[in-house]
């Protein structure tokens, strides 16, 4: 597993601090979660330095009976120094996946694995950006409780 060097979210996250998403602990409980309404809320990992990249992994907790399904855009950045949050800056990052879990049958906890159907790595980068869909009608956000970041 890659050491994950710093979370940073935007806006700020309700309930737990962002660190808990890379305790290496599962909760039953909202984790660092978006506040209702917050539509394409940003959480960007720094990995220290551009690392090669097996599998991103992510978890969440069925929170209240709705908040399990996964709904994000992940995008990857090779840049030396923050890239800050335009996901949409073409010349900072690359594009890497959009997960939609919601149609999914609900379990207590939702595990969602990204990795190259070659077995290759699915790149180098540095930073990593889950932009945050919301998952009910309401404008609720999945219960995130962790995220993990494996080399080849």
């Amino acid at each position: 597993m890659l050491p994950i060097t710093a979370l940073t979210t935007q806006p700020a996250t309700n309930n737990e601090p962002p660190q808990t998403l890379f305790d290496g602990k599962l909760a039953r409980n909202y984790g660092p979660v978006f506040g209702n309404g917050v539509e394409g809320g940003l959480s960007k990992v720094d990995l220290g330095q551009r690392r090669d990249i097996q599998t991103i992994s992510t978890w969440s907790f069925h929170q209240n009976g709705i908040r399990g399904p996964q709904h994000f855009s992940l995008y990857g950045s090779t840049s030396e120094t923050d890239p800050g949050w335009n996901t949409s800056d073409r010349k900072l990052f690359t594009p890497l996946i959009e997960v939609d879990s919601t149609a999914l049958p609900a379990e207590p906890f939702q595990a969602t694995s990204i990795r190259s159907s070659t077995n290759q790595p699915l790149g180098q980068f540095r930073w990593l950006v889950w932009q945050v869909h919301s998952i009910t009608p309401l404008g609720e956000n999945t219960s995130f409780q962790e995220v993990q970041v494996i080399a080849p």
